[in-house]
């Protein structure tokens, strides 16, 4: 067998999950995706990994 991929998304990226489509995006750090109904976007990368502690606005 070989090594484990690394999951997650690469450190100059965030991440982001929507169970309403059961998908996840990445976006430029501080970036949310679009705002397109239902907006129940997560974040799932850790805001001080990927540069910067604050989570963008909604």
């Amino acid at each position: 067998m070989g090594t484990a991929a690394e999951a997650g998304a690469p450190a100059d990226r965030w991440e982001w999950f929507s169970p309403s489509r059961g998908r996840v995006v990445t976006t430029e750090p501080k970036q949310r995706p679009p705002a397109d109904p239902p907006d129940d976007w997560t974040l799932l990368t850790d805001g001080v990994a990927a540069t910067d502690t604050e989570t963008p606005p909604a």
